[in-house]
């Protein structure tokens, strides 16, 4: 879907709002960073589609108000690790994602996701 298929419908002050509130909680639910991230491009001209995708984030923070991380101690312990790649799977820009993520056993302790910068498109 690009921005343009759908007309602009929400008041940008309500998106906004909600937005911050969003923002303000990936501090304690970092599982909301990226969908909080991509929600935050349609802050210009939010309109219907992008406002039910923003309460559905509320909907999963609701569903998930008790999950946490327990840290214990491990005397043995062992670090996986996880990546994944899309390949300009965003039609507004082409522009590549990069995540991972680090699990000392069963505690996942760090992640990240980085959309690439730059694009070059090659003309062979």
């Amino acid at each position: 879907m690009r921005k343009e298929d759908v007309p602009p419908l929400v008041d940008p002050t309500l998106y906004k709002n909600l937005f911050g509130n969003l923002l303000y909680i990936t501090a304690t639910k970092l599982a909301i960073m990226f969908a909080t991230s991509f929600v935050s491009k349609f802050m210009h001209s939010p309109n219907i589609f992008y406002w039910k995708v923003t309460k559905r984030i509320l909907i999963y923070i609701v569903g998930t108000i008790y999950y946490g991380f327990f840290y214990t101690h491990f005397e043995n312990c062992s670090l996986l690790g996880y990546t994944n790649n899309t390949y300009a799977n965003i039609l507004d820009d082409r522009k590549n994602t990069l995540g991972y993520a680090l699990d000392p056993r069963t505690n996942l302790n760090s992640w990240a996701s980085k959309k690439q910068s730059i694009l070059s498109i090659s003309s062979a």
